[in-house]
């Protein structure tokens, strides 16, 4: 089933946009099984579950695997993300920003998946909801942030991600609005960036909106398991 579900999702993306596959509260065994198949971008939300699967995958030696945070960040957590993560798509602030550069420089910028500088998404609050975390979907304060994350060493602006509200009827819009920030952020600051944007239900259109990173969980994987036994209780 999975095997399925995943060559008709990369058919659906045709190359355009890198796929990343959200595991969180899937066992390790439909890690294995994607990783089996060619994949090698997985999202986690929460930082203890993406430091038990990368150890995992290690003892398994699925070395290939690029770990990706996807969930709000607290800096107490910094350092389990810059040291077993290739890329965050929740920055929302140069304080964490400050703290993922400094872990990942104390591994001389390597992080548990091998390669260099961390690469980072700011999370942009794109249909302004009081419940969410990440910056307004404001020029200057977007530009400053990349501005000031420009001069670390060990973390790199990738882009802009955004999660459009539930009760949207049309992704597109808010996909739309991001584009738009994207544009004038990189006007701004001169410098290009990509867009993780697209979840199960609207990748497509987010592709055709743009984005550069989809964030696909269930219609790859199918549910998540209610409960899961043994060493894949995550």
């Amino acid at each position: 089933m999975i095997a399925e579900q995943y060559r008709a999702i990369q058919v659906a993306i045709a190359g355009r946009a890198q796929l990343v596959a959200v595991s969180k509260g899937q066992p390790f065994s439909a890690i294995s099984a994607l990783y089996a198949l060619g994949q090698r971008d997985f999202g986690e939300n929460y930082a203890q579950e993406l430091s038990v699967k990368a150890e995992q995958a290690r003892e398994a030696g699925l070395t290939g695997v690029r770990w990706h945070f996807l969930g709000h960040l607290q800096r107490n957590k910094a350092k389990v993300v810059a040291t077993q993560a290739w890329a965050i798509h929740s920055l929302d602030s140069f304080a964490l920003a400050q703290s993922l550069d400094r872990y990942r420089g104390e591994l001389g910028g390597g992080g548990g998946d091998g390669g260099g500088a961390i690469e980072a998404f700011i999370e942009i609050n794109i249909d302004r909801e009081p419940q969410k975390a990440g910056l307004p979907p404001d020029t200057g304060p977007v530009a400053e942030l990349v501005r000031q994350a420009s001069a670390l060493k060990h973390l790199r602006i990738a882009g802009l991600m955004c999660v459009p509200a539930a009760a949207s009827s049309d992704t597109r819009v808010a996909f739309r609005a991001l584009a738009a920030l994207r544009d004038r952020v990189a006007g701004a600051t001169g410098q290009s960036m990509g867009m993780s944007m697209g979840m199960s239900g609207d990748y497509v259109t987010a592709i055709e909106c743009g984005a550069t990173h989809v964030r696909v969980g269930t219609a790859l994987f199918g549910p998540r398991p209610a409960k899961l036994s043994g060493s894949e209780n995550l």
